[in-house]
């Protein structure tokens, strides 16, 4: 494992473990379906502890190299990439269930549908900034125990907040040490391991996860031997479509909500009994990845522009062909990515017979990455 945050190899096992979490999601919604067989039930509680953590840690993590792009890339990419997906699938499942007059309830803006996660990352990576000089380690313990008081005294939103926000800086506060983390030994891990299993079967036999430190510390310990697991997967097709999933994470997590609320009462008609849930688990997951498949066409159900205008990554719709084909004339395809030694065109032509080559500078195109920590 290399130190570098850019890492090929940390890129793919960031993206497996995304697109697992990403699939445990998708189970958990299917899994509140009428008649869903126990093991598909237990199987989804035992892991909801480690579910959003997960994905929160993996954001956090990310966070230095994202504060370092400067200001305005900064703020603009997290417009683009969370604010205005927040923004729009907030409306579109109002509108999609049937009931807009909700979104007239601030409380629906903040944790009413599925969203709710895109709102903790945007109040995360809205104060991030603010208090930077603060080690991470102290605000995920300021976090945690503002969760655990506010959850005592009856303050559920504040306790909500404060408890997934601790998840968050918690990966952020472990970047420096990660490398150490993952070299750990496999007799290490399966120590670490045995405490977040104890507390996952706990779950699973109906256990509701407290928000406590002790909790938390469970919950981020289970996390922390995923991401060791994450490190050690095998190449495989299966490993790489759970990190071309994970890439996609976020087109997935936004899609995959109103289309089991749609579909469940179609299929709940059709008496399918015990396998409704595996069939609405299966059917919602393919809708998901297909919407994916095609996100450079509905770019905009993920993701705005306003990053680009500012000198991000563009967002954006397809090329036309009309742009397409004028720099190919000049050499340049990116959708092909051949090496620069094979690009020929009209001008190479013109070059090698004695007129004076034209350079003209790469365009950037094409959708920037899934994740939403960009």
């Amino acid at each position: 494992m290399t130190s570098s945050s850019d890492s090929p190899q940390r890129h793919r096992w960031m993206d497996q473990l995304r697109g697992i979490a990403a699939l445990l999601v998708v189970l958990y919604h299917a899994s509140l379906a009428q008649g869903t067989p126990a093991a598909m039930v237990h199987v989804s509680d035992a892991l909801s502890p480690f579910r959003q953590p997960a994905l929160l840690v993996l954001s956090g993590l990310l966070l230095e190299r994202s504060l370092s792009k400067g200001w305005v890339t900064y703020a603009t990419g997290k417009i683009a990439k969370i604010a205005w997906p927040w923004a729009v699938w907030t409306i579109l499942t109002a509108v999609v269930l049937g009931m807009p007059q909700i979104l007239t309830n601030p409380q629906v803006w903040i944790n009413g549908h599925h969203t709710w996660y895109l709102t903790i990352l945007l109040v995360a990576y809205a104060i991030a900034p603010f208090i930077r000089r603060v080690p991470y380690w102290l605000t995920t313990s300021v976090l945690v125990t503002g969760a655990w008081v506010c959850h005592v005294v009856g303050l559920d939103l504040a306790s909500w907040m404060a408890w997934f926000l601790g998840f968050f800086f918690a990966g952020a506060s472990m970047r420096r040490g990660l490398d150490q983390i993952l070299s750990l030994s496999g007799r290490w891990v399966l120590f670490l391991a045995i405490l977040p299993t104890v507390y996952s079967v706990w779950a699973a036999v109906g256990g509701e996860p407290p928000r406590t430190p002790a909790a938390f510390a469970l919950a981020f310990l289970g996390t922390v031997v995923s991401m060791w697991l994450a490190t050690r997967l095998p190449d495989t097709s299966l490993t790489r479509g759970l990190a071309w999933m994970g890439r996609q994470s976020i087109v997935i997590y936004l899609v995959h909500y109103p289309v089991v609320r749609v579909l469940e009462p179609a299929l709940e008609s059709g008496g399918l009994g015990p396998a409704l849930a595996p069939v609405l688990f299966v059917l919602t997951l393919a809708v998901s990845m297909a919407v994916a498949a095609g996100r450079r066409y509905v770019w905009w159900l993920s993701s705005s522009r306003c990053h680009a205008t500012f000198g991000g990554r563009r967002s954006g719709p397809p090329d036309g062909l009309a742009a397409r084909a004028r720099r190919r004339i000049m050499g340049y395809d990116h959708r092909r990515a051949r090496p620069a030694a094979t690009r020929r065109s009209r001008l190479d032509l013109r070059h090698h017979a004695g007129v004076r080559r034209v350079r003209f500078p790469a365009l950037r195109s094409g959708p920037g990455r899934s994740s939403a920590d960009g």
